[in-house]
């Protein structure tokens, strides 16, 4: 057994599908093909079998799935406490967000801290919550931000800040002419953008609006919040957005953020890293930063 043989097991173990792990890995599919199946024959057991067109762990395999992410973690920790001999000289952060988080908030702070620690070699990977989580916990991730509650027994989660979810209009829109409070019963007969199911921002507002006792009538669902900001801009429906998603257009004038009365939407974002992480000295002056940031919101400003 050898590490590079353990690794393309660990790509397809974790990614279900050959095609996948193979492009994961910049490798071909029969290299991946051959490697597993050379493995295989070193352990003397199979570890991957077909399932129709699904690639599925065999009993050996989920075993070695254990062992092989506990390997690849302990060899990340060793990566990670020589760095610390360099200091700030050198180093490697990754960082893992969901959407909102990542496209509005995290490019901030590590601008910050690259002007701080020029020398240190930062990655952002932008992802779903349960992508973020599952690379947490591989140690793949040294630390994440994500836009909801999460309970896990691997996983540390602090809260940073509090993140409203808007009504969104066109600028030019009749809704809110009195202000920028509506009833809901402003909302009747209206069309809504929406993100994608299992977005968290949708999920916030579905849950907000059911507690309620009244829908929306989603006419549209777009995967990414700067494609629904384009749509609300150019007057295809009303969306509900983050604070943080719409600030640049806000004072531009292209976008009017309201309330409904009754329904204030909030949702908490969070910082999370694998329980027990040993952070080197990169990861620490970046949760520094973040803490300061924290305070200085706290205090009355913006987080950056």
């Amino acid at each position: 057994m050898n590490l590079h043989q353990l690794k393309i097991f660990r790509a397809v173990a974790r990614l279900r599908n050959f095609t996948r792990a193979s492009e994961e890995l910049h490798l071909s599919q029969p290299s991946v093909s051959v490697q597993l199946k050379q493995l295989e024959d070193h352990l003397e057991v199979g570890l991957v079998e077909r399932a129709g067109r699904e690639t599925v762990l065999t009993d050996a395999g989920r075993i070695l799935e254990g062992y092989a992410d506990r390997v690849f973690a302990i060899l990340e920790e060793a990566r990670e406490a020589l760095e610390d001999l360099k200091g700030l000289r050198a180093g490697l952060l990754a960082v893992g967000a969901s959407t909102t988080p990542g496209v509005y908030l995290v490019p901030g702070v590590m601008s910050v801290y690259r002007g701080r620690y020029p020398e240190v070699k930062l990655s952002l990977s932008i992802s779903n919550t349960a992508e973020i989580e599952r690379r947490i916990i591989r140690n793949e991730l040294d630390i994440g931000f994500i836009g909801e509650e999460l309970e896990h027994p691997e996983i540390i989660a602090r809260r940073i800040m509090e993140d409203e979810i808007f009504l969104v209009a066109p600028w030019g829109s009749d809704l809110g002419a009195g202000g920028k409070t509506i009833s809901p019963k402003e909302l009747e007969g209206r069309s809504f953008i929406m993100r994608e199911k299992g977005s968290a921002t949708r999920r916030c507002v579905e849950e907000a609006f059911g507690r309620a006792g009244f829908g929306i009538n989603i006419m549209m669902e777009l995967e990414t919040p700067e494609a629904a900001k384009q749509a609300v801009v150019e007057g295809l429906g009303l969306s509900f957005m983050s604070g943080l998603a719409v600030r640049g257009e806000l004072g531009e004038d292209r976008l009017r953020a309201l309330r409904v009365r009754g329904v204030r939407i909030t949702r908490p974002l969070n910082l999370i890293y694998r329980k027990g992480k040993r952070f080197s000295r990169a990861v620490e002056a970046f949760l520094a930063l973040v803490e300061e940031l924290q305070i200085n919101h706290s205090a009355g400003g913006h987080f950056l």
